[in-house]
């Protein structure tokens, strides 16, 4: 289970002042974190992909990890991986994303008793404006070294032990449950799918008058028959409403766009609220019609 002491940040870390507007993304912020599939079994192959918003075009540090929870609050990976790098992927964001393949291990065999039992694996995704987090130097250190340092294990654990020094505006931390089975492949979870149903997703950017509304309509199917979420954020203006609940497979959402002009971002987040993620994003600009 999560350390309560990580909860707790990570409650803190998602509020804001008197002004704080839910669906805008400000600062650097990890707003998803997809795995593909969100079910596995030992020794399958996961896709995990990295969704980061950030103020301006700055190159993003950026921090994949996973811990399974033991009683004493360490993480199973310290006792079967030999290297760091097996148990952490270190990269660099590209157009707000970053994509990276790992193996779920054998090991992780001997933490199911039968088919039906089914283990949580927290994820985590870390980011920073790049060469700005001491924590990146250390890992990046740790992975030329042989073996797990004790040390770094403990910080990979508690990730609180040096998140709370660092600016909350500046930097972001994500962490979200990840299944690992045996279960045959008609149980597992599986990603939700979506699909942009208005005439500007064909685009290369998302564009809205000052002051406008644009309606992003979406057809939306759950493999395994789930109640899916929509979850919209951007970098500029603000949404309607911060979750709309997906009815007989459709979903619509109004992007308010603000009286300034700008560029930025938009992303919607599909959850099954079962550990299924899909996202939807594109490029955002604000431009006043030409004429």
């Amino acid at each position: 289970m999560i350390p309560w002491t990580l909860l707790g940040l990570l409650a803190a870390q998602g509020c804001g002042g008197g002004l704080y507007e839910p669906t805008r993304v400000e600062g650097v912020r990890v707003v998803a974190l997809v795995a593909e599939p969100p079910e596995a079994r030992p020794r399958q192959y996961v896709r995990a992909t990295i969704w980061v918003g950030k103020p301006d075009d700055r190159d993003l540090d950026v921090m994949l990890w996973t811990c399974t929870y033991l009683e004493d609050g360490s993480c199973a990976e310290a006792q079967f991986a030999t290297e760091v790098e097996q148990w952490v992927t270190l990269g660099t964001d590209v157009d707000g994303q970053m994509e990276t393949e790992r193996q779920i291990p054998q090991e992780a065999e001997d933490w199911l008793d039968s088919e039906d039992e089914v283990v949580q694996v927290q994820l985590f995704a870390f980011a920073c404006p790049k060469d700005e987090c001491a924590i990146i130097g250390e890992v990046e250190a740790a992975m030329d070294e042989v073996g797990i340092d004790p040390g770094m294990a403990e910080k990979l654990a508690d990730p609180t032990s040096w998140l709370a020094r660092l600016p909350m505006d500046e930097v972001s931390l994500l962490t979200r449950g990840f299944a690992v089975s045996l279960r045959e492949p008609g149980r597992v979870n599986r990603n939700p799918v979506a699909e942009a149903r208005f005439a500007e997703a064909l685009d290369p950017e998302l564009v809205v008058a000052p002051g406008g509304v644009v309606d992003l309509a979406f057809h939306v199917q759950d493999p395994n028959g789930e109640t899916v979420y929509a979850y919209p954020l951007t970098t500029h203006g603000r949404f309607e409403e911060r979750k709309v609940k997906v009815e007989d497979q459709q979903v619509r959402l109004y992007l308010q766009a603000p009286a300034e002009e700008g560029e930025g971002r938009v992303w919607v987040i599909f959850d099954d609220r079962d550990g299924g993620l899909a996202v939807y994003s594109q490029p955002l600009r604000i431009q006043a019609p030409e004429g």
